[in-house]
């Protein structure tokens, strides 16, 4: 993530990620400081042909 970006703009951009991330076969596994559902949940709302399944805040 960019340097110039806040914490929470870092953690929102790093949660709209992970479904594409998913879609393209990748692994996920975010920390729990940095994972956060609702986030994850609306990325996957956005993303074409996303489950809101296979991500993990462990």
């Amino acid at each position: 993530m960019p340097d110039r970006l806040d914490s929470d703009e870092q953690k929102r951009l790093a949660n709209r990620a992970i479904p594409a991330l998913l879609l393209a076969g990748h692994a996920v596994d975010c920390s729990p400081e940095v994972f956060d559902e609702a986030l994850y949940q609306q990325a996957v709302a956005r993303t074409p042909h996303a489950e809101p399944t296979g991500a993990s805040g462990a």
